[in-house]
């Protein structure tokens, strides 16, 4: 790492030195290509007849005999190998390729998941989703046994262990949500760590109110229904509204209106006065302002005079909302 800080302030200054928007380019590529490199140089590929396997710190921990390396972080490697499998024609009984995949940590150790009170698995199939489900949730990631998906953390600690059609961390520690898909749609539930229902899998979506850690259950899009829901953690359910809430604050609580046009209305929790909004979407602020988002661009938009300001957005701003 003392490598890599030196030559990151060689490359700046010499950047310095170059105006050119081509020579920056190069700079920031050349530092990406380096770091890249040396995140990888932990788990590297070896080749053998055509077959991949992993070598860990220059150390052989799984020999070669796989046939594709979908993704891999300073902790787990996931390698697949192409099997005849049967196929899951119920009438005509014939053997397909299948890609079978398996998990391995840095020790070569193989993942094992608990899929029932005695079954465990070892091999699992691979989803059209699966390097999504192995990078894009942080310290976890997801398998796919028997087209049902599992939580496993990078320390292969298994989270879940009931089946769901598919299941990711909510933004609370400890808390997951579920997808059930029905009739050819998904509705969404709650789950606490030991898989204790909290919102039953009715919702179409959920998200987190962060001003107080209530959970909004939206129903936007399901026939039948037509109140959004507010739940505590605790799966009380705190309140219901018939209109759609797009978020709830100390100061204003926001409603989006579909029909006949889409707008926005802002009731002051306190006057209970309502203002209409026309904009692509909207966030909380403060007692005075609004975020608004308008032909791509931020706006401070004040409720008092109805004055907007831009406003730059950075990513703390979003996912603090």
């Amino acid at each position: 790492m003392v490598f890599l800080f030196i030559f990151h302030l060689f490359l700046v200054n010499f950047s310095r030195l170059l105006v050119h928007a081509t020579a920056k380019y190069i700079y920031c590529l050349m530092l990406f290509c380096l770091i890249i490199g040396h995140s990888k140089a932990q788990f590297q590929i070896i080749k053998n007849n055509k077959k991949l396997g992993i070598t860990y710190n220059g150390k052989q921990i799984v020999p070669a005999g796989y046939d594709s390396l979908i993704g891999f972080n300073s902790n787990v490697c996931m390698l697949c190998v192409r099997k005849p499998m049967p196929s899951t024609n119920k009438f005509i009984r014939t053997l397909v390729p299948t890609m079978v995949c398996s998990y391995f940590n840095t020790k070569g150790d193989r993942l094992v998941l608990k899929v029932n009170d005695k079954d465990t698995a070892s091999c699992f199939a691979l989803s059209k989703n699966a390097l999504e489900d192995f990078t894009k949730l942080g310290s976890m990631f997801k398998t796919f046994y028997n087209q049902k998906k599992y939580l496993v953390d990078f320390d292969f600690v298994q989270k879940t262990y009931k089946p769901y059609d598919n299941v990711f961390p909510f933004g609370i520690f400890d808390y997951y949500v579920i997808e059930k898909k029905t009739n050819g749609m998904s509705v969404f539930g709650l789950t606490d760590k030991n898989e204790q229902i909290i919102i039953e899998p009715v919702y179409a979506n959920l998200k987190l109110n962060t001003f107080d850690s209530s959970i909004i259950a939206c129903v936007a899009g399901l026939i039948g229904s037509s109140a959004d829901d507010v739940f505590d953690l605790k799966g009380t359910k705190i309140k219901s509204y018939n209109r759609h809430v797009e978020f709830i604050d100390k100061y204003f609580s926001a409603f989006k209106i579909y029909q006949p046009k889409e707008y926005f209305i802002i009731s002051d929790n306190t006057t209970k006065k309502e203002t209409q909004l026309k904009f692509e979407a909207i966030m909380p602020f403060d007692s005075t302002y609004v975020l608004t988002l308008e032909d791509e661009k931020w706006f401070k938009f004040n409720l008092k005079n109805n004055e907007k300001k831009f406003y730059k957005l950075y990513e703390k701003d979003q996912s603090s909302h």
